[in-house]
Order: structure tokens, then C-alpha cells, then sequence
């Protein structure tokens, strides 16, 4: 089994650099032979020119193959391109045959593609004589017949003279084949060996491992080994695991779509039994094709598994996906692309940064929400504390344990290995245990109430049940005590609602009294109106007015909510921009906006508390020396018509406070050169949101449009009264449901 471990981590540690491969140029062949069983043709589809990246590539690949052999060659292998049956036979002078030692071996294989044939002759230990034994032929997409003293031993795979007769194997975990050696000394093995599979793939850029590797054993320990079920105990009980998970979640989700988290999470549980599956397949199958398939998909498997943990964290920690995991996802999507028109470098390289870029957006995550002390950020630093955590409890414990029989050996590395992968799952299951923990906890609560409340519902209509069964004149007496009560909590009610009323009549006062005086704004600029219908009786729109030397600066604005709540934000805004304007002398838009922004920021203390509260807000600044208008808006736009012709400013699509908190964007500016009899308009989105008319739906942005294009004839006092009985007979009997504000400029 612990066999079986250490080449599953290997394999991941191919699939890498598989990955890499597609993001390097063709590279040239290398060949080389060992003095010993196997015969090894170093291929450049893992690695490029330089030398000592090629010597570190072709170690990894041994560790596949490095089990000791009971044969040794004392004698290199000679090769020779062609097909003839006569160099079966073990007389065969061999020697005009090229040495793999030699320096033209190169040379002999630059033309791949064909058949070749191997031959070598070799003395054994008597000890091997008559003894049975396993023959391993590990190959990577070739197909060979191995003979021994000119008979034929066994075939692995189909050797052909073209790729349509070839069926090629892939065994990184072959099957051993018995045989003995007669009882003699000298004996021959020929190989005659096709590669037409192979060539075609690295045509594709797309190769792993080495051709072929011959390896001997003893037979009873090979099959022993091989019939020994726990060898894959440990890819069986990591698809086992994660299977289970993603199934789970999976159904989590569907009945529960508000935690879109275990959608992510279901999404990475499935990738991660995916590879291990493959790795299963890998270990167990000889379809070459297949495999090679299997293959080119798991490299673009690996980024469904970190992305969806981006997803997830962003999901657990901010209730949203941040703009990254988009970069993110644009950047797979652009891997896929190249890879389906054939740029396999340009597609490897993007899904390595794909890879990185999601690994360290998940640790910077978890790290800052560490630091913010968010709720459930030491669960999922679990994941970064589990695996030296079991690095250290299992040095100190036993090298193998029996269970049941079974051997489970305690191999650290494995076991760190293992944390690697399992501690995000461990960490996910931790947090939405508590997190169902916390649920279970208020539904209990909830019922207890429930409970508590129908026992009292049930005791009072015993109790009046009683009443009227025992004496009809004691219930007509509780009736009128209750009748009194009800008036007298009727008047208290009346009184509160009185002094509520008061109160926000008393606050109208004050927040007119705030607002500028509109005779004022006529007498600047005459040709204009302000439309100004607050929902309840205190407003979250308001507008401002400041005449500064020889400019006027005029805004509407749109605070969040209405009423008492949307009034108070409205204070604080026309105070902040009463400020920013006659105190600190401002007077273009975009910094008044970037001031105020800063400024409800710090007044609300967003930083600390994370309120979402803000305003929507257009500003204008007027130039008439110039004949020039400047403008800047968070989320509502500046519209003017000229000529019949309505011309649309867009403002920044972000808001004043709120989501601003996180973000460091400008405020930008428009300028405007005016014409006579331009007409400017700025607004709040009460009046296009109001839903009225014939059908009750909203009055909406385009009616609204057509409507000032129709009334451009009228002077701007017309136009407010128009807009305002317009907007009543829109509403009908339906509620208004925001405060309007709409202001009207004509040049």
C-alpha cells in the first residue's frame, strides 16, 4: 500500500508538470540507456532545452519505475530500425545493430514513428534457474513483443506497422507475467516495439513519462502484492470521502438555495473525486487513448477545484463574489479558448495563473478575515494548521497499525499530504455544523415560544369557555372591563400618534427651514422649478442651492429609505455639503462628491460598523461667464434637451457612503458647453418608480423621458405644475411609494 501512496503523490506532482508542458516550446529528444533491465527513451514532451530541467523531469518519472530488478545487463542494449523475424532467433549476429550507449543513438531515433527492434544477451545467477518469476513492461502509450531465447514470452499491448493496427497500453501499474529461465546461463531477449500512438501525441505537445521499462521479479511476493486489497485503500477511502461530500451539499443546496455556498463547495468535492477516480483509472487500465483523454481533461479539471473554493470563501465571508473571482473565471474561460484552437502554451500558462491567482485570493481571504475577527475565519485557518499539526502527532506514534487485518502503514509525508487536501473539507463541515448548530438552537427556541404561546391561547379560551358556560352576566362584566380597557388604550394611542405627529410636523419645520429658500433659487436662476413631493411627512430627498462669486451649484439628492430615517440622512448630507462648499470653498462636482463620500463615511462610522446607508446624488455646477456646465453623479444621471433633442450624462455607477467603503474609485466630471434654451434636468428616482395608471405598473424611466420631451413648448413654472398633476393622476388611488424630487433648469 505504501507503494501505491507514493505514486499517487507523484502522479499529482505529473499532472503539474504535465500542465507545464503546454507552456513550453517543442522540444528535442533525448535518449538514453541503463546497464541494467530497462530500456529508456527520455521524451521531451515534459521538458525543454535545458539540461538540468530535463535531468530533474526524467528523476520524477523513475520514481514510477523504481523497484529493484533481480536481472541485471552487463551488456547495452542494441537497437535497429526495421521489421525482419530472423532477429528473433538468439543466434542472430547482432552487431552491426547501434549501441544505445553510442553517441549516434541519438541520430537512430530521430524518426519516430516506426518499428524497431531490441536485442541483448545476458548471463543469469544460477539462483534464478528454474525459478518463478514476474515480468513487468511498464509502458507509456507503445505497444511491444517480448521474446526469450527466440520464443515468444508475451505480448503487451498490439505492435503494428501503422497506428491503426497498433494498440497501444499505458500501464503505470502493470499485471506481473510469469515465466522462468530454463536451466542454462546465457539467454536472449528481443523486443520488436512500435510507437505510432506515442509520436501522435507528441506531435500534439501533449506527453508523459517514458516509453517502455522491463522489470523482473520474484513471482509469489508480485502476486501477493497484487492480490492484497488494501494496496488502494487509500484513493478508495479519498473518493469515498469526497463523493460523499459533494453529494451531500449538493442536496443541501438544492432544497436550500440560500446558502449558495455549499454549491461551491459540492462543486470542489466532485473535482477532488474526479482526480482521485482518474488516479484509480491510471493505476489499474492499459488504454492508452483513454487515458491520454482523461488526461488532457484533468488538466483543466484542476481549476474547477480552486475556483469554486474562491467562490465559497467570498460566499462565507463577504455574502457576495468580489470582483477577483470574475478575473478569475475570465481567465479559465480564455484558457479553454486558446486550448480549443490549439494554443496549448498560451492555454497552459493561463491555467497556471488561473491556479495561483485562486490559491492566494483564498489565503489573503482567510488571512484578513483572521485579522477582522469575522465570524468562523479560525475554522478555516484550520486548513493551514491541520497539516503540521499531523506532521507532529504522527512522528511520535507507531510505523504501522493493524486493523481488521489490514496494514495501514504511518507514512508522516502521506499524512501531511492528506491534511492538505483534508482540511478544507474538515474546516467546510466544522462551520456549517455550527452554523446548523446555531439553527437548530433558534428553531428550538421558536418552538418554545410557539409552544408557550398557543398553551396560553388554548388557557384563555378554557377560560372564556368557562365564562360563558358558568354566568352570562360575569362575562358581559369582564366584556365591558375589556371594552374600557380597549378605549382606554385606544386614546393612549390616539395621544402617542398626536405626539408623533407633532414631532414630525415640528421636524418638516425644521428640515424646510434646512433646505434653501426656493424664491432664492428663482431669483438666480429664473427659468426653473423644483418639483418636491416627500412620501410621508419628513423627506429623504433634498436639494441643495450655493451661489459662489460668479457660479451656481445646485443638487438633488436621494438618501437611503424615507421617512424619519431617510430624513436624518438628508441633515447630515445638506449639512456635509453645506460645508464642503462655503466653508472649504468648492465648487466643481467630482471633489464635492469625493468629499462628501468621504465625509458620510466618517460621519456614520462605516468603517467600524459596516452600515450600508448612503445617497444617490447629481451636483451641477453653472459657469455663466463662461457658458459652461459642469457635472458629477453617484448613480443618477444629468439629462438636458436641446433642440427637442434629450442628451443623457451618465454618473458613476457606485453611490456616496455605503458600498463606497471598501472601494477608493473618483468621482468623474463632465463639462458642458450650454446653449440658449438648453434645459436641465436632475432627479431622484421617486417619480419613474411610482406605480400607477391603468394597469398599476410603473410609471417607468422612458414615460417619464416622453414626458418632458412633450412639455419643452411650456415655460418652466408650467412644467412643474404639469408634472405634478400628471404625477398625481398617475398615482390614482395607489400609495407613493418613495419621495420625488425633480429639478428643472432652463438657460
Amino acid at each position: 500500500m505504501k507503494a501505491i501512496i507514493v505514486k499517487t503523490l507523484i502522479f499529482l506532482l505529473l499532472v503539474f508538470a504535465g500542465t507545464l508542458a503546454f507552456a513550453q516550446k517543442d522540444a528535442h529528444h533525448n535518449y538514453k540507456s541503463e546497464k541494467d533491465t530497462t530500456i529508456t527513451l527520455s521524451l521531451g514532451g515534459l521538458t525543454g532545452d535545458d539540461e538540468e530541467e530535463k535531468e530533474k523531469v526524467d528523476s520524477l518519472i523513475d520514481a514510477f519505475s523504481s523497484e529493484e530488478s533481480l536481472l541485471k545487463f552487463s551488456k547495452p542494449w542494441r537497437v535497429k530500425k526495421g521489421d525482419d523475424e530472423a532477429w528473433i532467433k538468439p543466434g542472430y549476429i547482432d552487431d552491426d545493430w547501434i549501441e544505445l550507449t553510442s553517441d549516434s543513438a541519438q541520430k537512430a531515433f530521430l524518426d519516430k514513428g516506426s518499428v524497431y527492434w531490441f536485442r541483448n544477451g545476458f548471463e543469469i545467477d544460477t539462483s534464478l534457474m528454474n525459478k518463478p518469476l514476474a515480468l513487468y513492461v511498464r509502458q507509456f502509450g507503445s505497444a511491444v513483443d517480448v521474446y526469450l531465447d527466440g520464443k515468444f514470452l508475451k505480448s503487451f499491448g498490439k505492435t503494428g506497422n501503422n497506428r491503426e493496427n497498433e494498440i497501444a497500453e499505458f500501464s503505470i501499474n502493470p499485471r506481473p507475467f510469469a515465466f522462468t529461465f530454463t536451466n542454462k546461463k546465457d539467454h536472449v531477449f528481443a523486443i520488436r516495439y512500435s510507437n505510432f500512438h506515442r509520436t501522435e501525441s507528441k506531435q500534439a505537445k501533449f506527453n508523459i513519462g517514458k516509453n517502455f521499462k522491463i522489470i523482473v521479479k520474484e513471482l509469489n511476493g508480485e502476486i501477493a502484492e497484487v492480490a492484497d486489497p488494501s494496496q488502494y485503500f487509500p484513493l478508495i477511502f479519498f473518493s469515498a470521502i469526497f463523493l460523499t461530500l459533494g453529494v451531500f451539499h449538493m442536496v443541501i443546496f438544492i432544497y436550500n438555495r440560500q446558502i449558495k455556498s455549499n454549491f461551491s463547495y459540492s462543486i470542489y468535492c466532485f473535482g477532488i473525486f474526479a482526480i482521485t477516480y482518474y488516479i484509480y483509472y491510471m493505476l489499474n487500465s492499459s488504454d492508452y487513448e483513454v487515458v491520454t483523454m482523461m488526461l488532457k481533461v484533468l488538466l483543466y479539471v484542476v481549476p474547477l477545484i480552486v475556483v469554486p473554493l474562491v467562490s465559497m470563501i467570498h460566499r462565507v465571508f463577504y455574502g457576495k463574489r468580489l470582483k477577483i473571482f470574475w478575473v478569475i473565471i475570465a481567465l479559465f474561460v480564455i484558457s479553454l479558448i486558446l486550448y480549443s484552437y490549439g494554443m496549448y502554451s498560451n492555454a497552459g500558462m493561463i491555467v497556471i495563473a488561473t491556479v495561483m491567482l485562486s490559491t492566494i485570493e483564498i489565503i489573503r481571504v482567510i488571512v484578513k478575515a483572521i485579522r477582522r475577527k469575522k465570524d468562523g475565519a479560525w475554522i478555516f485557518a484550520f486548513i493551514i494548521l491541520l497539516a503540521p499539526l499531523a506532521g507532529i502527532i504522527s512522528s511520535y506514534l507507531p510505523d504501522q497499525f493493524v486493523i481488521g487485518g489490514m496494514k495501514i502503514p504511518n507514512n508522516t509525508s502521506a499524512i501531511v499530504g492528506s491534511c492538505f487536501i483534508l482540511g478544507l473539507p474538515f474546516s467546510m463541515t466544522l462551520y456549517l455544523a455550527r452554523d446548523f448548530s446555531r439553527l437548530n438552537k433558534r428553531l428550538k427556541e421558536q418552538l418554545k415560544e410557539n409552544t408557550d404561546l398557543s398553551e396560553k391561547t388554548i388557557r384563555q379560551e378554557k377560560e372564556k369557555k368557562q365564562i360563558l358556560e358558568n354566568q352570562k352576566t360575569e362575562l358581559e362584566i369582564k366584556v365591558a372591563e375589556r371594552t374600557r380597557e380597549v378605549i382606554q388604550q385606544k386614546n393612549v394611542i390616539e395621544i402617542k400618534n398626536k405626539e408623533i405627529t407633532d414631532s414630525l410636523n415640528y421636524a418638516k419645520r425644521i428640515q424646510s427651514a434646512i433646505l434653501p429658500d426656493v424664491t432664492l433659487i428663482h431669483k438666480t436662476l429664473q427659468q426653473s422649478f423644483i418639483l418636491y413631493l416627500p412620501k410621508d411627512i419628513v423627506s429623504g430627498d433634498f436639494y441643495a442651492f450655493a451661489h459662489k462669486e460668479n457660479k451656481v451649484l445646485i443638487a438633488a439628492a436621494d438618501c437611503t429609505g424615507h421617512g424619519v430615517a431617510g430624513a436624518f440622512m438628508s441633515m447630515i448630507g445638506s449639512s456635509l455639503l453645506n460645508q464642503i462648499i462655503n466653508e472649504k470653498n468648492i465648487t466643481e462636482p467630482a471633489p464635492i462628491l469625493d468629499q462628501l463620500n468621504a465625509g458620510i463615511i466618517h460621519a456614520l462610522k462605516q468603517k467600524e460598523n459596516e452600515s450600508s446607508d448612503g445617497m444617490d446624488i447629481s451636483i451641477c455646477t453653472f459657469d455663466f461667464n463662461k457658458n459652461e456646465l459642469l457635472f458629477a453623479g453617484a448613480n443618477r444621471p444629468l439629462w438636458m434637451i436641446r433642440n427637442n433633442e434629450l442628451r443623457f450624462y451618465k454618473p458613476n455607477k457606485f453611490p456616496i457612503g455605503g458600498l463606497q467603503v471598501e472601494s477608493d474609485e473618483k468621482f468623474s466630471q463632465h463639462v458642458i458647453a450650454l446653449q440658449k434654451n438648453d434645459t436641465i434636468y436632475i432627479f431622484s428616482d421617486g417619480y419613474a418608480d411610482q406605480f400607477g395608471g391603468e394597469k398599476g405598473k410603473k410609471l417607468m424611466t422612458r414615460r417619464f423621458r416622453e414626458t418632458l420631451l412633450s412639455i419643452q413648448k411650456q415655460t418652466m413654472e408650467e412644467q412643474e405644475i404639469y408634472l405634478k398633476e400628471y404625477f398625481q393622476s398617475w398615482k390614482g388611488n395607489n400609495e407613493q411609494v418613495d419621495d420625488v424630487l425633480v429639478i428643472g433648469i432652463r438657460v
